[in-house]
Parts: C-alpha cells; sequence; structure tokens
C-alpha cells in the first residue's frame, strides 16, 4: 500500500511537471508569436514605404530623362562660373552674327570667316539658332546667335518659344548682345518691342545683363560718334525709352569694318566679366530646368531606400530568428520529452 502511493504521487509530481513545462512553453511561444507578428507587420510597412518610394524613384528617373532630352542642345556644353555664356539678339540684317564671328576670331575683312553665317544686307541669314564654343582672352565661351526679331518671314511668334526651348538647360545667360545699327541713337518700335518681350520674358534683371554693341561705327560715323558723345544719348535714350534707372549702366561698345577687333573683343569680355561679377546667370522659369531639383531629390530617396533596405534585411533576419524558435518549441510541444 505504501509503495503505490510513493508511485502515485512520483506520478503527480511527473504530471505537474509537465503541466509546467508545458504552460511555460506556450507562454514562451505566445511571447515569441507576438514578437513574429509585431515583426511581420513592421516588415509589411516597410516593405510598403519602399515600394511607394521605388515607384517614386522610378517616375523621378521617368523626369530625368525627359529632362535630359529637353536640354540635349548644351547637355555637353560647360557653362559654370568660369564660363562667359553670351547671347546675341537684335533686329534681322544687323550683323550679330558678323560680331559673333568677330569675337571668335575672324579678323576678315567682312568677319564672314567663322562660324556664324553671315550676310550683307537686311534679309536675315540666321534662322535657327546657333551656338559655339571658343576661348575670347583666355576665358572660356559659348557663343549663341539668333534669328533676327521681326525677320523678313514674320517668325517672331516662334522667336520666344524656340529661344525657350533652344536654351532650356544651359545653365544661364551671363549678357544679352544686343547688336543695333550705330548710325541712329534712336529706338525704333521694332526694337523696343523685341526689349520689352525679352523684360517679360527673363524679367527685370535682363537689363542688368545687356551690352549694347553698335555697327556701322566707321570711317565719318566714328567721327561722329566720337564728337557728338552719342554713346551716351543712346545710353540716357535707352533709360528714358524704358524707365532705367541711373543706376542701370548698360555697357555700349561701338565697331566698324576698320575697328581694332582684338580690342573689340577685349572690350565685351570686360563688360560681360564685370556682369558676371556683379550677377550670377541669368535664368528664368521658361529655361531653367529642375533637373538638379529632381538629381539631389533622387539621391535622398536612394538614401532613403537603402536605410529601408537595411531595416527590411534586419526585421526579416529577426523573423526567421523568431520562427526557428516558435518550431522549436512546437516540436516539443507536440513531443515532450520524457521526464525520469
Amino acid at each position: 500500500m505504501g509503495a503505490s502511493i510513493v508511485v502515485s504521487l512520483a506520478q503527480d509530481a511527473n504530471n505537474a511537471k509537465k503541466i509546467e513545462i508545458c504552460n511555460n512553453r506556450n507562454a514562451a511561444k505566445s511571447r515569441l508569436v507576438h514578437s513574429s507578428n509585431r515583426l511581420q507587420d513592421e516588415l509589411n510597412h516597410l516593405q510598403r514605404e519602399c515600394k511607394e518610394i521605388e515607384q517614386e524613384r522610378s517616375e523621378l528617373d521617368s523626369k530625368i530623362q525627359d529632362e535630359e532630352k529637353a536640354m540635349s542642345t548644351f547637355r555637353h556644353v560647360r557653362n559654370d562660373e568660369t564660363v562667359k555664356f553670351l547671347v546675341a539678339i537684335g533686329s534681322s540684317g544687323d550683323g550679330k552674327s558678323t560680331v559673333l564671328n568677330r569675337l571668335e576670331g575672324d579678323l576678315s575683312k567682312w568677319g564672314d570667316n567663322g562660324s556664324f553665317e553671315s550676310g550683307d544686307s537686311d534679309q536675315s541669314v540666321t534662322t535657327k539658332l546657333f551656338h559655339k564654343e571658343c576661348t575670347i582672352r583666355s576665358v572660356s565661351s559659348v557663343l549663341v546667335d539668333t534669328p533676327g526679331y521681326n525677320d523678313t518671314k514674320k517668325r517672331d511668334n516662334l522667336h520666344f518659344n524656340n529661344l525657350a526651348t533652344y536654351l532650356y538647360g544651359c545653365g544661364g545667360v551671363d549678357a544679352f548682345l544686343l547688336v543695333v545699327n550705330g548710325t541712329k541713337i534712336r529706338f525704333d518700335r521694332n526694337l523696343q518691342d523685341m526689349l520689352q518681350c525679352y523684360d517679360r520674358f527673363f524679367g527685370a534683371m535682363f537689363w542688368n545683363h545687356l551690352i549694347i554693341v553698335l555697327v556701322r561705327i566707321e570711317g565719318v560715323e566714328k567721327e561722329k560718334y566720337d564728337n557728338t558723345n552719342r554713346g551716351e544719348k543712346l545710353k540716357q535714350n535707352l533709360n528714358e525709352t524704358f524707365g532705367l534707372d541711373d543706376t542701370c549702366n548698360v555697357p555700349i561698345i561701338p565697331i566698324g569694318y576698320d575697328a581694332d577687333f582684338t580690342a573689340f573683343c577685349g572690350q565685351v569680355m570686360d563688360a560681360a566679366i564685370e556682369i558676371a561679377n556683379h550677377n550670377s546667370k541669368l535664368s528664368c522659369g521658361a529655361i531653367k530646368s529642375p533637373i538638379k531639383k529632381h538629381r539631389t531629390k533622387r539621391r535622398a530617396l536612394m538614401n532613403r531606400i537603402s536605410q529601408l533596405n537595411d531595416k527590411i534585411r534586419d526585421r526579416q533576419g529577426r523573423y526567421q530568428e523568431v520562427s526557428n524558435q516558435i518550431r522549436i518549441i512546437d516540436d516539443k510541444l507536440n513531443n515532450p520529452e520524457k521526464l525520469p
């Protein structure tokens, strides 16, 4: 009788121990399952966020590709603070192309041996925008020729649309070279309309980036120019016509077929450098590409994606570790060890 009681007490103790072990394992499993669910929720959240950011990055990549296509004209043209970006503007036949040839280094009699096609009449020779990279007095430069405003085939409606498309993403303009017939000291209606359009297109800062080049100042006209102080009169007329204050000091540079073209190049470059010393490159919404902003944002997104992937890998590792622990407990619950 005593032996059976001992056996019974031992069995009760074993059963109690089994129950205790089972309860402890179930409690541990419950804690692990809770951790597993929490990790799974975190993992799902991180993966959703990563997917959304990947989609945003993909859309940004498409925008960057579109911008690169739109910027194709100057995609491989350097235009930083060491480069002077000069755009010639003016009416048809006033000699923009000839002036640009001189700046490029053309010392020929008529200035028609450079990269820019020029003519000897009031007919518009330049029908498309064109640019040339060159060095002027040891300064890296980009020269841009534009079709004449109010040109002979009445393409003015497209003038600024084409200008915006061509200059898009160029990085900004250091100076506009307004080429005008220097034998006149008044701005005709066409020239006024053009300058007012540039003012509206680029804003009031346009005037701070303007250089006036007076052509046909040679022989008798050169004597008249010097003796009558024509340059100052033209500057005064400019200020009065467009309501500019006296602080707007637009450089005026004369040139004729008998000029010292090397000295002329120096004058233009000195004026452009002076403008650049006091003003950043001129841009506007129509030609300013958001590609730098897009690329900066893309880098931030890529950094965030990298951080998320690190967290995802961490959660995946921890989730796998917890899952393994749950499987071990389940195995022990399903196949409990025998107690002595």
